[in-house]
Order: structure tokens, then C-alpha cells, then sequence
């Protein structure tokens, strides 16, 4: 995945060539007549401006090892065809040397930024603040994460004017992108560990959401406390959200609890709705999520098959289940 999908696209744009060098403009069929992108030591100096001096890609850097894997792909394009900019030579050595630095737990900090789009209106960039190795699982970014972001896009009606919450947020990233292209009513993004939740309120400021809702939430009390969700969310929600939140038999029965908790209020109107993004990594786990809703009077409906919309994250979504769910109680 590239991380700088708001600065290759104006590459892009501005390119005199219609083909991208594979993966960023790296090469061209034979048949082609015009040259490279980067046969010239200027476009090497836009491909600089535009990309690895961006001012987004400056002030939150992807890692030294991206970025020296990068350049090494250019510079071995160019081979001995086409004069190198000293300047791709000289931060392709300098990113190559650096090594890691640590900020807490969190061994290795990168930073990846992509546009936001709506159709094909650029509608806004989003930064996230995550760990390169996956020191915890609230820490770093997950595929159905992306494909609920996608969905959201996609599907901005169902989220405004509405009260949304989102469950074992994480990095924040389906949150945010929620936030900066929907206009809920409120927004609430929750997690458990302190660790999880410090490094989803940096996302929040680095997005400009410095006022972003970001709560604690323990889905274990859900189980011992009085069935009035309110109070251990704010709020009752009209909408709740989830992205890769079934991979732990122990987590699932308990999600499930907190789910028929904030979407059973018959009497709400419109009924409550959750979207849930899984990714299916064991078939058995899958089905005790479908069991565990059954118990708890929840109807579920995979939407994955009906929902189409853009990957504006170049993510794949093979195995990854989208699913609408609402409560449902047994008629007598």
C-alpha cells in the first residue's frame, strides 16, 4: 500500500504521459514513444517536489525503510538509460542508513496520508499515526477498517444527522474519515487501552478534529450493568460501527452483548442500525459471531455483495464481510 496516494495523485495529474511508471511510475511498454516520467533530471525534481517533499509527507514521514525502498525502484528504473538526480542518490543513501526510533511501546512510529474521495471529488486528506510493527492490535491499520471507510464514503446519508459510535476504533481511522466526509449528528470513537486511546487523540489533532469524541469503553460492564447503555456511553446511538472486531471467541460474545445493549430500543425511530466490517480469518470464529448475534435477537444481513462503492484505499477485500445488523426480537 502507498502511503502517499495525495501526492502520487498530483504526480499524476500533472505527468505528460498517460502510463505510471509501475508501481509509481516506473516503467513504460517499448512501444511507447514518449519517455519516462523520470527520464529528465527535472521531472526528477517535480517527482521530489511533489512526492518526498511534500508537506504532508515532511511533517508526518512514512518509514526510512519505505522510503529507501522507494527510491531504490527509481533509481533501478533509471539504470544507466537515463541521467539520476544527485538528490534521489543522496536521500536514497540518507534514508537507507537511518534506523528505527522508538516512542514508547510503540517500537516504530510511521505516518500515512491518503485523499479522501467522494465520487471523483477530492474531498480531503487524512493522516493516521500508527505502529510499523504490530506491537498491539488497536496500534495499526486493518483492511476492514479501510473497507468501512469505503463504505462510509460511499454512503454519507446514512450517517448524517445521525449519533454514531464506533467500537474498538483503534488507530481511528474509519472514525475520522466518518467525520471529515459525513455530518453526524455526534460521533463517539472508542477503545479500552490507555495506549490505544492517547495515540487516537494525536490522530484526532494531526486530522484537525481536535474535539473528536474519543471514550473508553470496557465491554465487560456491559454484562454486569444495568441495561440502560447510557450509562457507559453518553449517548444512545443511531448508528454503531465496527471494523475488524471479530478475531477472539471471548471478544465476540462480549461484542455481541454490547451490540443488542445499544441497538434493542424498539421504540427508536429510525431504528438503531450497526455496520460491522470482518475480515474472515477462521470460518469457526465467524460462525460463534453468527451464533452469539442469534442469541442476542440480532438480525444479520452481509451487505458485501450489494455495496458497491470505490476503493479509495487500493486495499484488497477478498474474505472481508460487511454486515448491516438491527435488532430483531422473537415473535411469540
Amino acid at each position: 500500500m502507498d502511503p502517499w496516494l495525495i501526492s502520487r495523485d498530483r504526480y499524476r495529474r500533472m505527468a505528460s504521459t498517460s502510463d505510471v511508471l509501475a508501481p509509481l511510475g516506473l516503467s513504460l511498454p517499448p512501444s511507447v514513444d514518449h519517455p519516462p516520467l523520470l527520464s529528465s533530471v527535472e521531472s526528477q525534481q517535480r517527482f521530489l517536489d511533489y512526492i518526498l517533499c511534500d508537506s504532508l509527507v515532511k511533517q508526518y514521514p512514512p518509514s526510512a525503510k519505505y522510503t529507501s525502498r522507494l527510491l531504490k525502484l527509481v533509481l533501478d528504473a533509471l539504470g544507466s538509460n537515463f541521467e539520476a538526480h544527485e538528490a534521489l542518490i543522496e536521500l536514497y543513501f540518507e534514508k537507507d542508513a537511518e534506523h528505527p526510533t522508538g516512542d514508547g511501546s510503540m517500537r516504530n512510529v510511521i505516518h500515512k496520508s491518503w485523499t479522501l474521495m467522494q465520487g471523483e471529488e477530492e474531498k480531503c486528506a487524512v493522516t493516521i499515526r500508527m505502529a510499523d510493527q504490530l506491537d498491539s492490535v488497536g496500534l495499526t491499520s486493518w483492511q476492514a477498517g479501510f473497507m468501512l471507510a469505503d463504505f462510509i464514503a460511499a454512503n454519507t446519508g446514512l450517517f448524517d444527522d445521525r449519533k454514531c459510535l464506533e467500537l474498538g476504533s483503534g488507530v481511528g481511522l474509519t472514525g475520522i474519515a466518518l467525520a471529515k466526509l459525513a455530518h453526524p449528528a455526534r460521533l463517539c470513537l472508542t477503545d479500552y487501552t490507555h495506549e490505544v486511546l492517547a495515540n487516537m487523540r494525536i490522530n484526532a489533532s494531526i486530522n484537525g478534529l481536535p474535539e473528536l469524541e474519543i471514550l473508553q469503553l470496557d465491554w465487560e460492564r456491559f454484562e454486569t450493568s444495568s441495561s440502560d447503555p447510557e450509562e457507559l456511553v453518553p449517548f444512545y446511538p443511531d448508528v454503531v460501527l465496527a471494523a475488524d472486531c471479530v478475531y477472539d471467541v471471548g471478544l465476540v460474545e462480549k461484542l455481541c452483548v454490547v451490540l443488542r445493549k445499544l441497538l434493542a430500543r424498539p421504540s427508536a425511530s429510525p431504528q438503531p442500525i450497526a455496520f460491522i466490517a470482518t475480515t474472515l480469518r477462521n470460518p469457526k470464529t465467524f460462525q460463534f459471531f453468527m451464533d452469539q448475534l442469534q442469541a442476542n435477537q440480532l438480525h444479520h444481513e452481509d451487505i458485501s455483495a450489494t455495496s458497491q462503492f470505490a476503493n479509495m484505499f487500493e486495499q484488497p477485500r477478498d474474505g472481508i464481510v460487511l454486515s448491516r445488523i438491527v435488532y430483531r426480537p422473537s415473535q411469540l
